[in-house]
């Protein structure tokens, strides 16, 4: 049973939300070759203030690279990485749960 997880901005309606949900359940039994009643769909809407890219929220992010202002973007050395974790945990009976963070550098 694939259960789909699909992470987005609030602020779609319910009709676009709807046909989301049908066009990843027809990608996922044509590629899984699974029956479209095995397919879970889950969305999950977040507000933009809980978003945010390069550090910024995502709304002054957007604004910024509009041109009304210049997104500071700081570089790590080139032998420098960021730590990583990954991994799966078994939920349920053929269900995992897929993690992965990183930590930021100050």
């Amino acid at each position: 049973m694939p259960v789909l997880i699909v992470n987005m901005l609030s602020g779609r309606n319910a009709a676009t939300k709807k046909a989301l949900l049908k066009k990843v359940t027809d990608a996922v039994t044509a590629v899984l070759a699974v029956a479209p009643e095995s397919v879970r769909g889950i969305i999950q809407e977040m507000p933009s203030e809980h978003y945010g890219i390069v550090g910024l929220p995502v709304e002054e992010f957007r604004a910024r690279k509009t041109g009304q202002q210049k997104i500071p973007i700081k570089t790590m050395p080139a032998n420098e990485s960021l730590p990583m974790m990954a991994g799966r945990m078994p939920c349920a009976k053929n269900s995992f749960l897929f993690f992965s963070s990183s930590l930021e550098l100050s």
